[in-house]
């Protein structure tokens, strides 16, 4: 989509979700010419019309998404109770891929992969994990998800994979996006 398309729509707000600070992400925000551009920890930047004091880089990115819903007045009410129906193909692909494990007390799914590559765990970060989780007292099943060609990179031999395992869910969205 083009600049021109974007400053189009007319923006009322433009929310950076990232801590980056960067020329071309600071010119991008400029140049939509949004009413309001909202940021996380960008308090010296005159850019930003509202900076959010966010450090924890620990915590899940719904965090983020709260306090902006949270700017707006937005009272965060809601039940976030998905309902999968699943497909019976991939229940049984799951099936047969957990019964390679055997007899386990305790199964971990584990995406080592964010949309933000700088946020990924590294090979070492998830060897390390998977070690430690096997060197509990009791059997474990690991089940790597996510984009393949990136398991496969890892070259992990001590985790199981799931092939393509990446799911994404929306609660709306605009048909005409």
């Amino acid at each position: 989509m083009s600049l021109n398309t974007l400053r189009a729509a007319g923006f009322d707000a433009v929310i950076d979700f990232d801590d980056v600070t960067s020329y071309e992400r600071f010119k991008l925000l400029a140049d939509l010419r949004a009413t309001s551009v909202i940021g996380f920890n960008k308090e010296p930047y005159k850019l930003y019309d509202h900076s959010i004091a966010f450090f924890d880089g620990n915590s899940h990115i719904s965090l983020r998404y709260k306090q902006v819903v949270k700017l707006f007045g937005i009272v965060d009410d809601r039940s976030y109770h998905y309902h999968l129906p699943g497909c019976r193909h991939e229940r049984e692909k799951v099936a047969r891929l957990l019964s390679q494990a055997g007899e386990v007390e305790l199964r971990i799914a584990i995406n080592p992969f964010t949309a933000s590559e700088d946020k990924d765990f590294c090979r070492h970060q998830v060897a390390t994990l998977v070690e430690r989780l096997h060197a509990l007292p009791y059997r474990v099943c690991i089940v790597m998800v996510g984009r393949s060609e990136k398991i496969r990179q890892l070259g992990l031999d001590m985790a199981l994979y799931i092939a393509d395992s990446t799911i994404k869910l929306r609660r709306r969205s605009d048909p005409q996006l």
